[in-house]
């Protein structure tokens, strides 16, 4: 059995300064809601943890919990960096080789990043927009690069020889949605990646929106971690084990379980809503 957990401590953002982010750990195998009005720091949160923006500070820590024999090893690694300087690296015993930044390739193959308001700069196919991110090859691809369960959910061969700029904006995100599981797939399958989901489900039909979600969760249920920016708060009441991450100006203000948190109080403080 393998357990990871990633532990992150995030502080103001360098490029936008209001922005503060206290020590928080995202755990494998949790899916992680990021809730909070338009313009809070939602997407500049997911921005930060997909190393798309350069933090002021940040410490990460991934660690693994190998059992073996029904004992539990714990091999972690732990990096801080701060704008201008070099990373500062402490390896406890045992060693690991790993050293994990935002920005450090070794995530490259065990994240995902997912925007709804990516704009195609170039009139390529879907079969050239799937096969060029394809990173690792697995048993379960196909020699085009598609795995059958992304494709069963996203339903995307359809569109193989068709222009991204000529799909309509549900089909382009079902495209890049699959782009981005396809891209960190055998980390999914193992339960070692994180998906980062900003509007996943924006433009959507409602059937593709279920059959998302439920992929989704059987790779929570393998390990993996799932963060997903968004306003759908009337969905909350079903996932009362996720947990919540609230933010509003810039600032992280509510987290915990959603079937624990007191959303009556955040729907009034937070959402200026009554109820939902």
């Amino acid at each position: 059995m393998l357990v990871h957990s990633l532990h992150v401590t995030l502080q103001a953002c360098a490029a936008e300064p209001r922005y503060h982010f206290p020590e928080l750990t995202l755990s494998g195998g949790k899916f992680i809601h990021i809730l909070g009005p338009n313009g809070a720091g939602k997407s500049t949160f997911l921005s930060l943890l997909a190393g798309m923006l350069a933090p002021q500070s940040v410490a990460l820590c991934r660690t693994y919990l190998a059992s073996k024999d029904g004992v539990l090893s714990d091999n972690r690694c732990q990096v801080k960096l701060s704008e201008g300087s070099a990373p500062s690296v402490t390896q406890p015993k045992p060693q690991t080789n790993e050293v994990i930044t935002p920005n450090d390739t070794v995530w490259h193959a065990h994240r995902g990043y997912y925007s709804a308001q990516y704009e195609p700069s170039f009139a390529l196919k879907v079969a050239d927009i799937m096969q060029f991110f394809v990173l690792e090859a697995t048993e379960t691809a196909v020699s085009d690069g598609l795995a059958p369960e992304i494709e069963k959910v996203f339903a995307i061969r359809q569109f193989w020889d068709r222009q991204i700029t000529e799909l309509s904006t549900g089909q382009q995100n079902r495209v890049h949605l699959a782009r981005v599981c396809q891209q960190i797939y055998p980390a999914l399958q193992r339960g070692e990646g994180m998906l980062l989901l900003d509007e996943a489900f924006t433009g959507l039909d409602i059937y593709y929106q279920q059959q998302l979600m439920q992929l989704l969760r059987r790779w929570v249920g393998l390990g993996n971690i799932i963060v997903h920016a968004h306003h759908e708060l009337h969905s909350l009441p079903k996932y009362t084990n996720d947990e919540a991450i609230i933010i509003t100006d810039g600032k992280l203000v509510h987290q915990g379980q959603i079937g624990v948190l007191d959303w009556s109080n955040i729907h009034q403080t937070i959402f200026h809503v009554d109820t939902i």
